[in-house]
């Protein structure tokens, strides 16, 4: 049977982006402290990298859901198959 994804992994996404997102402060402040544009252009950069993350993630956790809901339909229309077979005999 195949397995199920990891619970863990949204979990683990959001500490490396609150990671990231600690650093990429700490390294916009050291390097334009004064500079409005700069910080600006840098946090929408920041949210589009992470909002792209986040759904190559999303996306990649519902096509595993969509797989094993098929393999379940799958399982469910061999049983019924055979049941009917079963019935038959």
């Amino acid at each position: 049977m195949r397995q199920q994804s990891d619970p863990k992994l949204p979990f683990q996404a959001a500490i490396l982006y609150v990671a990231l997102g600690a650093v990429w402060l700490s390294a916009l402040v050291l390097w334009a402290p004064q500079n409005r544009a700069v910080q600006f252009a840098s946090a929408a950069l920041f949210v589009v990298i992470s909002a792209s993350v986040i759904y190559a993630i999303v996306r990649r956790g519902v096509a595993e859901q969509r797989l094993l809901f098929e393999e379940l339909r799958g399982h469910e229309q061999r049983a019924t198959r055979r049941q009917q077979r079963l019935d038959v005999l």
